[in-house]
């Protein structure tokens, strides 16, 4: 077997911390001789609760028509509602590959390019070298455009009736260097997508969603967060302060389309498997998704709303996203060639044995028919 550095680098929203390094094991599928995988993972997810590292986690693996999920601790504390595969949770960053796949429907429909320049869409913007900026360019966050001002913004409380409102709050911002000169990681590129969905499609962000991504995948569980609005079954979220605490106050309106969705498991696993089906869109447009830009000159490149994580020994390229925001850590790694993927969701930030466990689900992945 083969092993392969990962690096996560969400720092801006994982408490600000640096990245996190992982090696993924890449696949020969051969376990001979070793103890059950299943039975490991079960036996680590299980740690993650008793190390008192999060309140809930669920992790699942999938290969063809195979599948395994685990779930250990809590949903909800106060009830001891337990956390499982169809908790709804929040699932941060993975809301952008669905985002991305979205955008690149519509190119396939004809109805936007990816070097459009995103003035076509958003003349309100009134900074002129963001206008210059294109579709693509938001994408593979080349633009220019600025993270998170400080952890006040990341950790935002303000209701935004809009996308356009939400983006108001940055878009006119001195970027941080022309667009496509250049790599920043930034959520607030998917919210100006959102804008430029909504007016090319006709639809709002969450309808286009709920009728071409969510629908289409069978992911029956999975919709943009409402402030307020807890669905049954979702996880409360938690922030590790001395003890875990009950949030109420974080809105994701300022990032709907870059981390505003909420899922399960179960569900971001149909995901994967509609991802390596090319049931969302065409073969040639996820070769597309998977390109290096080129920009990312530090740790794992980014393609089309992916980081790319190189190659697997037998099945060609491995893609993924986390996650991290106030009320959940989660990781998706999705080898296409082998039908294969796995999660971890859970409902506290900075977890950083979430990536860890979605990485050694591959042994399960290894074990399945």
């Amino acid at each position: 077997m083969v092993l392969m550095k990962i690096i996560t680098s969400n720092a801006h929203i994982l408490r600000y911390t640096v990245g996190i390094v992982f090696t993924i094991l890449l696949c020969s599928f051969d376990v001979r001789g070793q103890e059950p995988a299943t039975d490991n993972m079960a036996s680590a997810i299980e740690r993650v609760i008793n190390e008192g590292q999060t309140v809930g986690i669920a992790a699942g693996a999938i290969r063809d028509t195979s599948s395994w999920f685990y779930g250990a601790g809590f949903r909800d504390l106060s009830t001891q509602a337990e956390f499982t595969e169809h908790t709804i949770a929040r699932i941060a960053s993975i809301a952008k590959p669905m985002t991305a796949i979205a955008t690149l429907q519509l190119v396939e429909q004809g109805k936007l390019s990816l070097d459009d320049p995103i003035s076509k869409y958003i003349p309100e913007i009134k900074n002129k070298k963001l206008l210059a900026a294109t579709v693509k360019h938001l994408l593979q966050h080349t633009s220019g455009v600025k993270a998170y001002k400080n952890k006040k913004e990341a950790n935002n409380t303000k209701q935004y009736p809009t996308h356009l409102d939400a983006a108001e709050l940055f878009m006119n911002r001195k970027l941080l260097f022309d667009p496509g000169e250049g790599y920043r990681y930034s959520t607030y590129n998917y919210t100006l997508l959102s804008i430029i969905l909504e007016r090319v499609s006709g639809q709002s962000y969450e309808a286009y969603m709920q009728e071409h991504i969510f629908d289409v995948a069978g992911m029956s569980s999975t919709s943009v967060e409402e402030f307020g609005n807890y669905p049954e079954g979702k996880a409360t979220i938690y922030t590790d302060d001395n003890g875990f605490k009950a949030v109420t106050d974080s809105n994701l309106s300022d990032r709907v389309a870059g981390g505003g969705i909420q899922s399960t498991v179960h569900d971001v696993l149909l995901f994967a498997k509609a991802v390596t089906s090319n049931l969302l869109i065409s073969e040639e447009s996820f070769k597309l998704m998977i390109e290096d830009s080129g920009m990312k000159k530090e740790g794992n490149p980014y393609g089309v709303g992916w980081f790319l994580y190189g190659d697997s020994q037998n099945s060609g390229p491995i893609i993924g996203h986390t996650g991290g925001q106030v009320g959940c850590t989660a990781m998706l790694i999705i080898i296409p060639g082998a039908k294969a993927a796995t999660v971890a969701i859970t409902n506290v930030a900075g977890v950083p044995s979430v990536s860890q466990i979605a990485n050694d689900l591959f042994a399960v992945v290894a074990e399945m028919k």
